[in-house]
């Protein structure tokens, strides 16, 4: 059983209509901008076509008829009593149907003269414009923030390929808002299914099938708001194997946004990603009654890249019979408990034994010693006791620190690794690590820093105890 919509746009539809329609004019004048060369009137310069005072059907009168209207038409325009803009029938471009007429003229539309430096500076900039409005727009479509996006936009329209293009045709400069009228046809909000008031599970994974994707609907009361129209739990997962559920946004469910159950035999390998979990539609709080996700079962499970926040207790939570589970890239935040809780519930102590089993094996969480530097970036230290091994080390960033000290993971900033070698047989070993941080939007300044861990076997921490970022630069403007 795959279920699978589209996600509902982020912003307003009015925001991509207006550009759109701000750019059809623009790419009218672009392509039906008129041009002096050597005295002689071209076409368009999407396309060098003969110039108007060549014949076409060799008649002479004809040719001397044109003439003598090419050279009042220049007269004009030095005296400055041409009327540049103008409709095709009315601004004194010749109407006539002879063949030099017919073959020469422009279609229906509105166009401007101009000198030719000036014409071919205006087109370039008109198409580099199109180009680099279209990438930022498709590349937001696409999930891509803010800033990447128009980072993308000013490369694309500036590349060389694109420069190419631009000197005769400008396809490159339109292809990308082609794409992204493409997409936005093709993923209306109203293909997206809306998965409401369900007494238990709003969709349900039985153990009969495996491998199915459940993405890009909205689980949940599809205003938001109107709790009448919950579901007991958002999605639940028995017994399968490799199930994906990505790009979903669910809110407002009794209790847990996600819930893969304990069984004889429990699900295997499901990837959770991409999802908005205690949000609505309108991007409100919308949290779930319990949990964003509960997992009670199974190993192998990927928890990455979501949105969990406003939860009624903990964001995330493993119980004892799950190993294996790896957290990744998420934003968690705003949650009435923990960011994370693995079995039992509460804050887990340091784990003196290398031996250590339950949820995750309880992996360590990382000591954080120091967080600071300036506001874009820095560097942060601590110490992780564990088992000998490799273990990734992830840093986030949070605009409060929980009441009991421990942290929330509201945006990732940076990653680091320690590789521990001195644990002894029955107890962990130790090692210190130092990892660079960015700041990927807002500053680092005045925020907390948090921590987890995951082993070589996918095992995930919860979070660590939260420390200020301390800002390291002496003068405000960041020169030492």
């Amino acid at each position: 059983m795959n279920v699978r919509a589209r996600r509902i746009p982020r912003l307003p539809a009015f925001v991509f209509l207006a550009a759109v329609f701000a750019l059809m004019p623009l790419a009218l004048l672009g392509q039906r901008t008129y041009v002096a060369v050597d005295m002689k009137l071209y076409g368009s310069p999407a396309r060098d076509v003969a110039h108007l005072t060549e014949p076409a059907n060799g008649v002479q009168s004809d040719v001397q008829e044109f003439q003598g209207w090419v050279a009042s038409f220049w007269r004009d325009l030095r005296h400055g009593t041409y009327q540049k803009w103008s409709p095709y029938n009315s601004g004194g471009v010749p109407t006539g149907t002879t063949s030099i007429f017919g073959t020469h003229s422009p279609t229906n539309l509105p166009y401007l003269v101009l000198p030719a430096w000036y014409a071919a500076t205006l087109r370039a900039a008109l198409y580099l414009l199109t180009a680099q409005v279209g990438c930022y727009l498709l590349a937001r479509r696409l999930g891509v923030s803010q800033r990447a996006a128009t980072v993308a936009g000013v490369a694309y329209g500036f590349c060389g390929a694109n420069m190419v293009f631009l000197h005769r045709v400008g396809a490159a400069a339109v292809a990308p808002l082609v794409l992204w009228a493409g997409h936005r046809l093709f993923t209306s909000p109203t293909a997206r299914n809306v998965i409401a008031r369900a007494a238990g599970a709003g969709i349900r994974l039985e153990a009969s099938d495996d491998g199915r994707f459940v993405q890009n609907n909205l689980i949940g009361p599809p205003t938001g708001g109107n709790l009448a129209f919950r579901n007991g739990i958002g999605i639940t997962v028995v017994g399968s194997f490799r199930d994906v559920i990505t790009k979903n946004l669910i809110d407002n469910s009794v209790t847990q946004g996600v819930r893969i159950l304990a069984s004889a035999t429990p699900a295997q390998q499901t990837t959770i990603s991409d999802n908005d979990i205690g949000i609505s539609p309108a991007f409100n709080d919308a949290g779930n009654g319990t949990n964003g996700i509960r997992i009670e079962g199974g190993s192998g499970h990927s928890v990455v890249f979501n949105k969990i926040v406003n939860n009624g207790t903990d964001g995330l939570v493993v119980l004892t019979a799950s190993r294996k589970v790896r957290f990744a890239n998420n934003s968690i935040a705003n949650n009435a408990l923990q960011a994370i809780d693995l079995s039992p519930d509460g804050v887990n102590p340091i784990d003196l034994d290398v031996d250590a089993t339950g949820a995750n094996d309880q992996q360590n969480y990382p000591t954080l010693t120091y967080a600071g530097g300036t506001s874009d970036a820095g560097t942060v230290s601590g110490l992780l006791e564990s088992a000998n091994g490799t273990y990734l080390i992830q840093f986030f960033r949070s605009s409060t620190c929980d009441a009991n000290g421990y942290g929330e993971a509201e945006t990732w900033i940076g990653q680091t690794s320690a590789t521990i070698s001195n644990a002894g047989p029955f107890s962990n070993g130790g090692m210190g690590f130092t990892g660079d941080v960015v700041s990927p939007s807002g500053s680092n300044i005045g925020a907390y820093i948090t921590a987890i861990a995951t082993d070589e076997e996918g095992n995930s921490s919860e979070m660590s105890a939260c420390i200020p970022y301390q800002e390291t630069a002496i003068f405000a403007d960041g020169f030492e």
